[in-house]
């Protein structure tokens, strides 16, 4: 039977940002042969023009460039809910309806830069020890958060070299693939935060229950900060990280 992966990308405000990440998908994403590719859009609000492009241009665009491994759509709550529990939701609704062997919670400010979907599972493939994974992150350039310079764990196989610390510090998952099943059995993300820490929690989860996360050197994607040198942009993540956002902050121009 044809492997199906559940691509997962809540979408914010940042129009610049969610059009450049879109764009790279549409000229670049490879579905393996084979396989079938949900892609569930978590709409989170942003100006008319911006849900126009994700609700018509995109899946036209994406049909005529894969045709017929593809499916599409764009789930709208109605109010912001964040990363962890809209995608969390999605994976659940769209599990409900088809089985799905895979899920990548892929963040809306991400640029792919090769085919990448493709080359990320063929490297969950030839990790050189399979019961010990739980997931794999894609390499993040530019703006990548988590450097792992510190006593990094590296396993090689063949043209992959995979990157972790212990207790799989360290790894940024805003392109996070895991195997449903593992997803499942973890409870997803932890929801406890609006905009920050899914990736950590999860991180931690597949520690506590002795698997891996590893970043896979060879398969990037860029992910561009421009607001690196804003202190305000600082202690607005400082907050989320904390949990400590006030409304209005939430509702900001950083979201």
């Amino acid at each position: 039977m044809p492997i199906t992966i559940g691509m997962f990308i809540p979408v914010y405000h940042r129009e610049d940002k969610v059009r450049r990440c879109f764009e790279s998908l549409l000229e670049k994403l490879q579905v393996p042969e084979g396989a079938n590719l949900h892609v569930r859009v978590g709409y989170n609000g942003g100006p008319p023009v911006l849900k126009e492009y994700l609700t018509t241009e995109v899946p036209a665009r994406l049909n005529k460039r894969l045709p017929g491994s593809t499916s599409y759509e764009v789930y709208e709550p109605g109010r912001n809910l964040g990363k962890p529990k809209i995608v969390n939701h999605m994976a659940t609704t769209l599990a409900a309806k088809t089985p799905i062997n895979w899920v990548l919670s892929f963040d809306s400010d991400l640029v792919l830069v090769d085919s990448f979907l493709d080359r990320l599972l063929e490297a969950y493939a030839a990790f050189p020890e399979p019961k010990r994974l739980g997931a794999l992150s894609a390499n993040q350039l530019e703006g990548n958060c988590h450097r792992l310079t510190a006593a990094p764990v590296v396993f090689s196989s063949g043209k992959y070299t995979y990157v972790t610390q212990d207790r799989n510090q360290g790894v940024a998952g805003g392109a996070l693939l895991t195997p449903y099943h593992v997803w499942k059995s973890l409870g997803g993300y932890r929801a406890h935060r609006v905009y920050a820490s899914d990736d950590g929690d999860y991180t931690e989860a597949l520690a506590i229950h002795n698997l891996l996360i590893c970043m896979v050197k060879e398969v990037a994607v860029v992910h561009p900060h421009p607001a690196l040198e804003d202190p305000a942009y600082f202690e607005w993540k400082r907050k989320a990280v904390q949990n400590s956002l006030s409304q209005e902050e939430a509702e900001g121009p950083y979201r």
